[in-house]
């Protein structure tokens, strides 16, 4: 993952991106992406490396998630039980 940095705005960060996904990782298996941006999990904006760590140990914990992310330029929200994709 790398900052997000918002165009012309001087090194805002709105998220983190995905570069590469191991096909066998964690991240996979929660369905995201190459080059998704992770703007947000439930009301924490994900703008630092320790956001970012905050986000993958509340995954893991287990608790109910919902995921904000940018993919292909479009805001999504996925939603998550126990580190699972709810449907």
């Amino acid at each position: 993952m790398v900052p997000n940095v918002v165009p012309s705005s001087g090194g805002e960060v709105n998220g983190f991106r995905f570069v590469a996904i191991n096909p066998n990782s964690f991240y996979s298996k929660l369905g995201l992406k190459p080059m998704d941006v992770i703007t947000k999990i439930d009301d924490i904006a994900i703008n630092s490396p320790t956001d970012a760590m905050e986000m993958y140990n509340k995954f893991k914990s287990g608790k109910y998630s919902d995921l904000y992310l940018i993919r292909d330029g479009k805001p999504v929200i996925m939603h998550f039980v126990a580190s699972r994709k709810r449907k």
